[in-house]
């Protein structure tokens, strides 16, 4: 009897279709011609598959040995047979290739998808048009009701509502450029022969999609990675990005001009666009043998004092030519001295030790095995032996035009020697203010610029544990890199060499005392809250008032380092110094002023006045000696004076400390 509630009905025919199965055309147990089999990971379930509806006049049905667990699945696949039956209630029958897993048990090979349009998943979604030769997506349950097949519902849903088969539109993704390059191995150390490839991938389809990106250096394979890294299929117009590894070859060398090149593909199904899924562009990748986890220090940078600056710089100012005073100081700052650290010599020594680990201290078979306790005297040492540039930088100035190809080319030239090394990068800000020393140990010229991999003092590896430091050029010449703070935007590539005494450094000072004897060189300094002044014969000002510059002394020059302040000009027209206290001065404040006067005859007047006490708003003044008798003291307000601490005629001398070229020939 057939009740007329819809509810009744299902039920009626549910005992009238189980009927007919259990009498007519179930056969337990036997194997014939026609079994298949259909994989849930390793193992394997053998099912018979009865002979189709023309022979028997029925659909087909599975039985197996073995019953897996239920589980909703997901997969795209390719239908490769179907049969259905008009009998009422017998269930359609689609065979499906999995292509590619979305969710659940990870199945393959052919597995069968059922559905029975009056009884269970009766209201299971069936897209119209699916043919065999087509390609799908199954929503559906595997194992339920006793079979190791897919049915198209479940034991949360008797009637299918959630669960659908439907036609697969082709996907389409695209590979979008350029590549980024960057190393994030932390695990080994960045080591300079590896590297990682960005590849960029967008999903232009309008289903989810997985798949593989293949990386090919001149046509050979090089590296490969699914995409997207969830594992979950990349939504429609998404863009994703995959990082490729990319294993360079031996521990040093260059790969020049390489043809680099991301394929992607789509799993499961076709891409309607295949051509868009490549890109290419031409890369050139120079690396030396440098290992963040050997020839770094483990431990970072340490700062410096203003007085320590000036006593270092003091023997080296009257060399400067005045006309670029600014420059050579701004760049001195980040070769010579310690101001904000020791980042040269630290960069130094550790390319040095990497050349010649006979030089390490102890017995150390690293560089990032010495402690700091022990690596200080040669890291301090070489941040003033190790001055990179010409003597005739001190005498002519430093040549302040940057070329970012300049640069570039020496680091690779160095990277690109027969023995390949490491290059030391001198860094400084727009402002020429200050500086900064990295170690350059691989560079890549690429279709967005040029990238520096880089060895930062102020980041220790243990402290950088996500990636390693890059310096990157745009394709227009425009620098980049930030550290501690604070961002540069030019740098300049130097070989870095062991210290030596031979004739070169002989040379040097003749040359400097050459040119000395032709000069009348004064060169004074200020440091602390004031607004300091030069003052000529003539009332001509050179310095700061009410915080503005005033520049009235012809052949004056300036430059400004924090809260100190450095003067260069033509010794006749250094008469006096003029120093007014900023209102910020607090009580106790103090002032260090120091000065050098050069003379033709070969001699240096060198005067400093160490702490002198002032207060706000109040006015010192001193006058600048010529020689040892003629020294003033510097005048306070109310009458008193401070005399200097140190009165000195002397020699000059360019200590070997500040030579450039005490190293050997590279």
């Amino acid at each position: 009897m057939i009740h007329s509630t819809n509810g009744h009905s299902k039920l009626v025919w549910c005992l009238f279709v189980v009927a007919v199965a259990s009498s007519s055309f179930l056969s337990l147990g036997h194997r014939g011609s026609n079994a298949q089999t259909a994989k849930l990971g390793p193992v394997a379930y053998w099912k018979y598959t009865f002979p189709g509806p023309e022979a028997i006049g029925a659909s087909q049905l599975t039985i197996g040995p073995q019953t897996p667990s239920e589980a909703d699945v997901r997969f795209y696949g390719l239908v490769t047979a179907i049969s259905s039956s008009p009998m009422p209630g017998a269930p359609t029958i689609w065979t499906v290739q999995v292509q590619e897993m979305l969710s659940g048990p990870p199945l393959s090979g052919s597995v069968l998808v059922k559905r029975q349009a009056l009884l269970y998943c009766s209201e299971a979604t069936v897209e119209g048009g699916i043919t065999v030769g087509g390609q799908v997506v199954v929503n559906g349950n595997y194992g339920w009701n006793n079979s190791p097949d897919v049915w198209l519902c479940g034991p949360g849903d008797q009637w299918g509502s959630t669960y659908y088969i439907r036609k697969s539109s082709a996907g389409d993704i695209t590979v979008e450029g350029q590549f980024e390059f960057e190393d994030t191995n932390s695990s080994q150390g960045y080591p300079p022969s590896q590297t990682n490839v960005r590849v960029r991938i967008r999903n232009m389809g309008t289903e989810g999609v997985t798949g593989t990106v293949t990386l090919y250096a001149n046509n050979v394979q090089v590296g490969s990675k699914s995409f997207p890294d969830t594992g979950q299929p990349l939504p429609p117009t998404y863009l994703t990005s995959v990082w490729v590894p990319w294993n360079l070859g031996s521990d040093s060398g260059k790969l020049e001009n390489i043809e680099l090149k991301a394929a992607a593909q789509i799993a499961g199904h076709t891409d309607v666009n295949p051509v868009d899924n490549i890109y290419t562009e031409t890369v050139s990748m120079y690396w030396a043998n440098y290992q963040l986890t050997q020839d770094a220090y483990r431990f970072e940078n340490q700062g410096y004092q203003a007085i320590d600056f000036w006593q270092d710089m003091r023997d080296l100012l009257p060399y400067m030519n005045p006309a670029n005073f600014g420059q050579v100081v701004a760049h001195i700052v980040g070769y010579v001295t310690e101001w904000g650290g020791h980042c040269l010599g630290m960069s130094a020594t550790s390319i040095i030790y990497r050349d010649h680990p006979e030089l390490r201290p102890g017995s150390y078979s690293t560089t990032y095995a010495i402690p700091d306790s022990e690596a200080w005297p040669m890291i301090r040492k070489y941040q003033r032996n190790q001055f990179l540039v010409l003597p005739r930088t001190l005498i002519e100035g430093f040549p302040i035009s940057f070329d970012a190809s300049r640069e570039f080319t020496r680091s690779v030239d160095l990277l690109n020697k027969s023995i390949p090394k490491p290059a030391e990068l001198s860094l400084t800000p727009a402002s020429n203010r200050g500086g900064h020393s990295v170690v350059v140990y691989k560079a890549a010229r690429t279709a967005a610029g040029y990238i520096l991999f880089v060895y930062d003092n102020n980041y220790p590896y243990d402290q950088v544990p996500t990636r390693a430091r890059m310096a990157t050029v745009s394709s227009s010449g425009l620098f980049t890199y930030t550290s501690g703070g604070n961002s540069y935007t030019h740098f300049y590539a130097h070989d870095v060499n062991p210290l030596t005494d031979d004739v070169v450094a002989e040379a040097a000072i003749k040359q400097a005392r050459e040119w000395q004897a032709s000069k009348n060189l004064a060169t004074i300094f200020v440091g602390s809250p004031v607004e300091p002044m030069m003052v000529d014969a003539q009332g001509n000002r050179l310095g700061i008032v009410n915080g503005q510059e005033v520049r009235e002394i012809s052949g004056g020059q300036m430059w400004h380092l924090g809260s100190q302040t450095f003067f260069a000009l033509p010794q006749e027209k250094a008469s006096s110094i003029r120093v007014t206290a900023l209102p910020t001065a607090t009580v106790g404040s103090t002032m260090t002023l120091a000065y050098t006067a050069s003379f033709g005859d070969n001699s240096l007047l060198e005067v400093s006045f160490k702490s002198v006490p002032i207060n706000a708003n109040q006015v010192y003044t001193t006058l600048v000696g010529t020689d040892a008798s003629s020294v003033d003291s510097v005048h306070l307000p109310g009458g008193g004076t401070f005399p200097p601490d140190i009165v000195e005629v002397r020699e000059h001398v360019i200590f070997e400390i500040y030579l450039p070229l005490i190293t050997k020939a590279s």
